[in-house]
């Protein structure tokens, strides 16, 4: 399942009050999308230059969602003075609050590779997942579809053949195809080479829905406004970053790569992450871990495979 959170929940984690409506019973998923299936899900209303989110409030409530996250305003579009509308100061920095509760919630194991191009995959994500998979496939499942993130007992099988997800430049690729199983026999698993080159918004939605079989994340990431990649490790806490010498050099015209560079690796070692790089310069220059030779066992160890 993915991060579901009751209206009380979202009170508590993000400091939002009841605007509108009435408290829900129910728990629900998280989404910043009218145009696909809200039954059942809390939309957050988002702005950008160009989109008020809080236009669409009487759409989501046509999309059966279980209500909204709205900025605090003197007054909404209400679609039904029953539906429930919580309001925070900032709608996107409520989204990371609550992909920040639920990273601490879960055991999944996230990695994320400073991408070298917006065309292409990153190269160090190809090879990290190619040996991330070869790993899996000798490892037993630490993960289940329940609530139970207990470790496995030493005796738990091996998973065989390992379900994985292929990188794809479309963000609805980051995900199997309608119907498409997340099992292998009896192992509920998979990894996920995925494409974050988005905005924050929408990185941070992606993380919120990813089912329980996930384990594994490989992320190419570059998101929309590079500045945003230091509160995104903030909030995600991912157990590793990758930087090659050529990561971020397509922004060079916005932002200075090195300076970005550096920023992330502070920030990935106060989430208590590991930074890598391939590049034995940048290695010096940083003093991080050096992938002598295609070598990505450092980086497996630090997943703990």
């Amino acid at each position: 399942m993915a991060a579901t959170y009751s209206a009380d929940e979202i009170i508590e984690l993000t400091g939002a009050r009841m605007a509108a409506g009435m408290t829900p019973d129910e728990a629900g998923e998280i989404a910043v999308d009218t145009r696909i299936d809200l039954t059942g899900a809390w939309f957050v209303a988002l702005t950008g230059k160009n989109y008020d989110g809080h236009d669409f409030i009487g759409d989501a409530f046509s999309a059966g969602a279980l209500g909204c996250i709205v900025a605090d305003r003197p007054s909404y579009p209400i679609a039904a003075t029953s539906f429930p509308l919580l309001a925070v100061d900032d709608t996107e920095i409520a989204l990371g609050l609550l992909a920040r509760n639920w990273r601490r919630r879960t055991r999944k194991k996230i990695v994320l590779v400073a991408a070298s191009s917006l065309s292409q995959v990153s190269q160090m994500a190809h090879t990290l997942y190619e040996d991330l998979d070869a790993a899996l496939e000798q490892t037993p499942s630490t993960v289940s579809s329940s609530s139970d993130f207990s470790a496995p007992s030493p005796e738990a099988p091996k998973r065989g053949p390992h379900l994985s997800t292929q990188f794809s430049l479309d963000p609805a690729g980051a995900f199997p195809q309608a119907g498409a199983p997340f099992y292998v026999g009896e192992d509920q698993v998979q990894s996920l080479l995925t494409n974050w080159k988005l905005n924050a918004a929408d990185i941070l939605t992606r993380f919120l829905n990813l089912p329980d079989e996930v384990e594994y994340l490989v992320a190419d990431f570059a998101p929309t406004r590079l500045d945003s990649a230091l509160w995104l490790i903030e909030e995600l806490a991912p157990n590793a970053l990758l930087l090659a010498e050529d990561s971020y050099d397509f922004a060079r015209i916005t932002e200075d790569p090195l300076l970005l560079k550096e920023k992330m690796i502070e920030a990935i070692v106060a989430a208590k992450g590991q930074a890598f790089t391939d590049s034995a310069a940048m290695a010096d220059k940083f003093q991080i871990r050096l992938l002598a030779n295609s070598d990505y066992q450092p980086v497996l160890k630090q997943l703990g495979l």
